[in-house]
């Protein structure tokens, strides 16, 4: 196999594994298990705040480091712990002795180490692996295989969980997720970094916090994680508001995995003829129209209004990275795609931890307007950093 056909299997087998280790099966899995949706949002913001402090501790020394591929590879080794514990407490019985909610909050620690590492290095390891000049064309059919497979997977735990149980299901996903951990560390160790066309690079030492790209993205990076965390919450949100149950929180994972298709093949096809900008502004103003409405009408509207803030949440994932390798130098990938993740993750981190404080005291609906409302300054961020810059690559002959 080749790097690229190794970087779309890379890119399916860790969105599986974070699906069950830290995504909505997760979720549905603790809540089902037992655990409150406090314990659940306070255990999701722990592991996203030690993936900022990994961010920022190890982005200072990104640009330097010898072998991404490598390094990526053996940060995932302190994946399998998390794996393992959610494996071991299939087997047991839910009890409320703190010890237990420590070491779920431990072994997550240890995961998040390696996503902070790998949040780091990922957006460098393309300029190591591909061509640059088709990277937009490669995010695109990797985010599409990894829905369908996802979709395959949520499905096939739908009808699992219908003819054996939920917890035998379980238990069942949890070995799978083991097993397709030693597939995908070997897979990540295989790729070979052949440096494809890659910006020779600079002596210059550049100063992030003086690099106007980084800078004028501050806020709205921030802000952009804080909605992204309330959004990957709405399963928590909708065991919180009594809309969703066990079954239904199945529908939100298969919905979820198949917008990932759409989304994706969305993108590929607006981005020929929308500006970046226009894109994030769009997604921006969907999401803020949206998501305060999300939890009014019942179960079904639920499902429909977030399956179309999902869809819109996917093209706006997809575009930011593209649009970032458009505009910052390679000298400062790795620093900047740190950073970026850094602010993104604190946002989300912060979601986390006020998400069910603010639904008790705010309440939902002004929260998760308080949310979109984020998004929009987010999108109006982005786009007027965008603007000034496509002025400045017209006058040198391109455009963003």
């Amino acid at each position: 196999m080749n790097n690229i056909q190794k970087y779309y299997i890379y890119s399916v087998l860790w969105s599986i594994i974070t699906l069950v280790t830290s995504g909505s099966v997760a979720q549905t899995f603790l809540l089902e298990y037992g655990f409150s949706e406090e314990n659940v949002t306070v255990f999701v913001s722990v592991m996203q705040i030690i993936q900022v402090l990994t961010i920022f501790l190890f982005s200072k020394g990104s640009d330097s480091v010898k072998s991404v591929v490598k390094t990526m590879a053996r940060a995932h080794i302190l994946d399998i712990p998390l794996c393992l514990f959610f494996l071991a407490l299939c087997f047991l019985p839910f009890t409320e002795i703190p010890p237990v909610y420590i070491v779920l909050l431990l072994v997550g620690g240890v995961y998040s180490i390696s996503v902070g590492i790998n949040n780091v290095l990922v957006y460098k390891l393309p300029y190591h692996i591909m061509d640059m000049r088709f990277y937009g064309k490669y995010i695109s059919i990797s985010s599409a295989l990894v829905g369908i497979v996802s979709v395959i997977f949520s499905i096939v735990s739908h009808f699992a969980q219908s003819a054996f149980g939920f917890m035998p299901a379980m238990r069942g996903i949890y070995i799978l997720t083991v097993v397709i951990w030693a597939v995908f560390l070997l897979v990540t160790f295989s790729m070979k970094e052949e440096k494809v066309k890659m910006p020779e690079k600079s002596k210059e030492k550049i100063n992030l916090f003086k690099y106007k790209p980084f800078i004028t993205l501050v806020l709205p990076n921030v802000l952009r994680g804080f909605c992204l965390g309330i959004v990957s919450m709405a399963i928590t949100i909708g065991y919180y508001t009594e809309l969703i149950d066990g079954v239904s929180a199945n529908y939100v994972i298969i919905i979820t995995n198949a917008l990932t298709i759409f989304g994706s093949f969305a993108f590929s096809k607006i981005a020929r003829y929308m500006r970046d900008k226009n894109i994030i502004l769009l997604c921006s103003i969907v999401l803020a129209a949206l998501l305060p409405i999300m939890t009014v009408f019942g179960t079904g509207a639920f499902l429909v209004v977030y399956s179309v803030i999902y869809f819109f949440l996917i093209i706006l994932n997809n575009i930011v990275p593209v649009t970032v390798t458009k505009i910052i130098d390679y000298k400062v990938a790795g620093q900047y795609s740190a950073g970026r993740m850094l602010l993104n993750t604190l946002g989300t981190s912060l979601a986390g931890f006020l998400c069910v404080p603010m639904f008790k005291t705010l309440g939902v609906i002004p929260t998760l307007a308080l949310s979109g409302g984020m998004q929009l300054i987010s999108g109006i961020g982005y786009y007027i950093v965008l603007v000034g810059i496509e002025k400045k690559k017209k006058q040198e002959g391109a455009v963003v």
